[in-house]
């Protein structure tokens, strides 16, 4: 907000996306990119290693993480303190993968086991420290593993928002060509293809959409309009929180002009989605 005098300018907000993205559209290569992601990649990574406390990082065995250890390690002139968490069972364990990375970086590995004993009362007490219902199970081992971090390392960094910024929700990205197709289906169901009826009718039942913004949502959402309404207090259906969802949705994706509904779904991700999983990343640790 501009304050000349008693002119007051009307606020907008700076830091908004779709300025950034209304910038440019010229492609300027593959090449170009490349070396610009890993320019801005490595001095982010440098920035967030500065630090006069023991520095350390997530390590998953994931694309995100291990790409974040990797330059971490390449900074650093001491051995890197990377972390794992593991759990008892064993399709929750990622240690082998989380390991291969740790050997080839030569870090200062540590696994952390834990258990779920206790998890519900871990819960109440994260939900008192949030101030907020938790968005995911995960977050209470997060919070666990950040008590058992803090032992070693008072700064950590880790891989999250990768998904938002390169496109890795597949159930979201694989779908986005789906909405004009779904349009020429509505509009005509008899001349459809027959093959491309029966792939959207047994992905969309007999959903219909009448935006992009509602078909994203349909994605999006973890749980329908319809189990939230049987599942959740009816105050909650009076209340109307879902119309104020597609409201907010509408208004984004309103608002990054002649975007294609690929970039639309980028952008909306990053604006909306990505504070709330570095709020969630914020609290626990």
């Amino acid at each position: 907000m501009t304050i000349n005098n008693d002119q007051v300018s009307k606020p907008t907000a700076y830091w908004s996306l779709n300025k950034v993205f209304q910038g440019t559209q010229k492609d300027l290569g593959e090449k170009y990119y490349l070396e610009k992601v890993q320019e801005l990649f490595a001095s982010a990574v440098s920035y967030r290693m500065i630090a006069d406390v023991p520095v350390g990082g997530y390590l998953s065995g994931g694309v995100d993480s291990s790409a974040v250890v990797a330059e971490m390690a390449t900074l650093s002139a001491s051995p890197v303190k990377t972390f794992t968490i593991g759990f008892e069972e064993k399709n929750y364990n990622e240690f082998e993968f989380a390991q291969i990375v740790a050997d080839l970086y030569g870090t200062d590995h540590h696994e952390i086991l834990l258990s779920q004993d206790n998890y519900l009362e871990t819960m109440q007490e994260l939900i008192t420290l949030k101030d907020a219902p938790l968005g995911v199970p995960n977050e209470v081992p997060l919070y666990k593993m950040s008590q058992a971090l803090k032992k070693h390392i008072t700064v950590v960094l880790s891989g999250e928002g990768a998904d938002e910024i390169f496109g890795g929700y597949g159930r979201i990205f694989r779908s986005a060509d789906d909405y004009s197709k779904i349009l020429r289906y509505q509009k005509d169901p008899d001349t459809c293809n027959p093959a491309l009826a029966r792939n959207i009718r047994k992905k969309y039942g007999e959903n219909t959409f009448t935006s992009e913004a509602e078909h994203f949502l349909h994605l999006y959402r973890y749980t329908s309009v319809a189990d939230k309404q049987r599942i959740l207090h009816p105050r909650f259906a009076e209340e109307k929180h879902d119309e104020l969802l597609n409201r907010k949705f509408s208004q984004i994706f309103g608002s990054f002009g002649n975007a294609t509904y690929r970039e639309k779904m980028m952008l909306a991700l990053e604006s909306l989605h990505l504070p709330g999983l570095l709020q969630r990343e914020d609290v626990t640790t």
